[in-house]
């Protein structure tokens, strides 16, 4: 087990509790989403950032926004590219989405997650290539046991081809992108 998969199974859960969440209206919930529990952070462009992840450790935040961006790519994607899994995974899991609600749910591009800290300077990319192997590692090895787990019917394959050949997910930049998408081009390509 590696430092990042502890720190995930570990600490995150309990980090994550500490982002500023929206509850949307009930008619959003209820007859929009379906999901009387459904909960929002970030808000348009995650315009909370510095509140969220002032919340977390410095030492953590990386890890952090890494993991943070693992679960709500992971959301999103399913929801896009197999919503036939959707509902089997949104049961089991209960993230919360990235975004706000207002008349409707607007749902922010999760490679926001990994750009706005990074462009705000609230995260060290530097020297951390180490920890962004060990993501790509931890991301591939999770979305195979969640598929086995929940009894998901998509590879992993699958999923990081869906996830990868996204417009949104190829046209982010930055030097915490660049590194993710190497590190799991990387890993999916060795599997």
């Amino acid at each position: 087990m590696n430092k990042l998969d502890t720190y995930f199974k570990q600490s995150f859960p309990n980090q994550l509790r500490l982002l500023s969440f929206q509850k949307p209206n009930r008619v959003v919930s209820e007859q929009i989403m379906n999901e009387s529990h459904v909960l929002f952070y970030g808000g348009k462009d995650w315009e909370r950032v510095e509140n969220d992840l002032g919340n977390i450790p410095k030492n953590d935040r990386l890890a952090f926004v890494l993991c943070l961006f693992m679960i709500t790519i992971s959301d999103q994607n399913l929801y896009h590219y197999f919503k036939e899994a959707y509902s089997l995974w949104r049961r089991h899991t209960q993230f919360p989405k990235f975004g706000w609600s207002g008349f409707g749910p607007h749902f922010e591009d999760p490679m926001k997650i990994l750009t706005v800290p990074e462009d705000m300077g609230l995260i060290k990319i530097e020297d951390n290539d180490k920890l962004i192997k060990e993501f790509a590692e931890l991301f591939y090895s999770q979305a195979n046991m969640v598929a086995d787990r929940y009894g998901i019917e998509v590879t992993g394959k699958e999923f990081f081809e869906a996830m990868t050949n996204d417009p949104d997910y190829i046209s982010a930049e930055g030097k915490l992108v660049e590194t993710v998408k190497k590190h799991l081009k990387e890993k999916v390509k060795h599997e």
